[in-house]
């Protein structure tokens, strides 16, 4: 049987809270086949900050400014490709980022982080 982990965190900034996320980690007695995190609040200057051993970080984030956006950790020995054909990035109403993982001689996975902020609006009904 194939052993596969998913853990999703909202980070509401993974800059600034990558060292509590490591600590969490290194305190899991297992290792995460996939990270899913939102509101990675990255951008193109930073991106390349984000970093766990053992990992490959992919994101879909704004470009131009920092918030939101989300990313995944993948385990260095899964094999992924990224389906860009899902992913979207509509500025306050949704940012998506799905992978298909490979898994020989088994079907492979596909997984979808999808982000959708909460309107203000919707908080004065």
């Amino acid at each position: 049987m194939v052993s596969f982990s998913l853990f999703h965190l909202n980070a509401c900034s993974l800059v600034k809270n990558q060292d509590a996320l490591a600590y969490l980690l290194a305190n899991i007695n297992h290792k995460l086949s996939v990270l899913s995190i939102t509101e990675i609040w990255v951008k193109e200057s930073n991106v390349n900050e984000l970093s766990f051993e053992g990992y490959n970080f992919i994101s879909n984030h704004r470009a131009n400014k920092i918030g939101r956006g989300v990313g995944l950790f993948i385990d260095q020995n899964i094999s992924y490709k990224i389906l860009p054909e899902f992913n979207v990035s509509y500025a306050n109403i949704i940012e998506s980022l799905f992978v298909e993982i490979c898994i020989p001689r088994h079907k492979n996975i596909i997984i979808g982080i999808i982000y959708r902020p909460l309107l203000k609006t919707l908080w004065n009904l």
